[in-house]
């Protein structure tokens, strides 16, 4: 248990570092489309994160200056994310059209929602699986926990000095009052609004329009296309054959583009808690990184809570 506390103190400090380079595989040879993949929560780095932003960005913005390369393809499978890390990242994408005039396309896979059809609008053409889940055109925050009546049963007390009565809101020891409600739903309402802004822009849709059918809803990839959401439903064969008849991709590859396996310092250490412990400890250790990783946090974000 001294080791695992030592190691755990560690990882306070290096978090979210990670053991390898942001190259990833790719040919970038002759005319090329870039294919990447957003797979799982578009947001932060962390030890069970699926889709690496960083890397993703970086990779984006080399493509702008590689003249073999003609277009990008986004395969997406996500629920969404962060509000930050999802307009970044379309932020990123319309960049690269405007200043290459290349397009992006979009092919949905299992699931596209919220954050993940919101990266989307920077498509030129958005195409889905038939089977797909996408939509849910909203945001919401996280948890907030009340945890006052445990704290009095476990009889502790807790303190907190702020500087105002709005700096501590959502806090798990303090109860949100009517005007901390109204603060947060501002936020919310800000963020609802620059989402039907963008689905308004990308869909060439008026926002009334946009605010009709964005109620948090998923939708099948049939309501979608019936709704002028995305633009066909075919499986993915038929959407690379599809993306040869458009402009000037013809004759062009695809390069699939990855970023390199990496090992986070949460993996090598769960690996050597595994080889030393019981299978009850590694439970036990899992709860504890959940703990340092998601801690108590206040985050908006376009994420649909429904997950296939």
């Amino acid at each position: 248990m001294l080791t695992i506390g030592i190691v755990l103190t560690t990882l306070a400090y290096i978090g979210g570092a990670r053991f390898s380079s942001l190259s990833g595989k790719s040919s970038f040879g002759g005319n090329s489309v870039a294919v990447l993949d957003v797979q799982g929560e578009i947001g932060d780095v962390s030890a069970r994160a699926t889709y690496d932003h960083n890397w993703t960005m970086h990779t984006i913005n080399e493509l702008i200056d590689d003249s073999s390369n003609k277009g990008i393809v986004i395969r997406v499978n996500s629920p969404g994310g962060s509000v930050y890390t999802s307009d970044e990242l379309y932020e990123e994408l319309m960049k690269y059209k405007s200043e290459t005039k290349r397009p992006v396309y979009f092919y949905f896979q299992d699931q596209a929602a919220s954050g993940g059809y919101y990266i989307a609008m920077a498509g030129d053409k958005i195409y889905a699986n038939r089977n797909t889940w996408t939509g849910s055109i909203g945001v919401k925050t996280g948890t907030l926990y009340d945890v006052r009546g445990l704290l009095d049963k476990l009889g502790i007390k807790t303190n907190t000095i702020t500087s105002g009565r709005n700096k501590a809101m959502g806090s798990m020891t303090t109860e949100l009052t009517d005007e901390q409600r109204e603060i947060l739903q501002s936020l919310i309402d800000e963020a609802y609004n620059q989402f039907v802004r963008i689905v308004a822009k990308g869909r060439n849709m008026s926002e009334s329009r946009v605010r009709e059918i964005a109620d948090g809803r998923v939708y099948s990839a049939s309501q979608a296309k019936e709704l002028g959401l995305i633009d066909g439903v075919c499986n993915e064969e038929d959407f690379f054959k599809t993306v040869r008849t458009f402009k000037g991709m013809k004759d062009v590859s695809f390069d699939y583009m990855e970023p390199e396996k990496e090992e986070h310092v949460y993996d090598l250490l769960q690996q050597f808690i595994q080889s030393k412990s019981s299978s009850g400890k590694a439970a036990e250790y899992q709860k504890l990184i959940e703990l340092s990783e998601d801690g108590n946090k206040f985050t908006v974000m376009y994420l649909a809570d429904i997950k296939k």
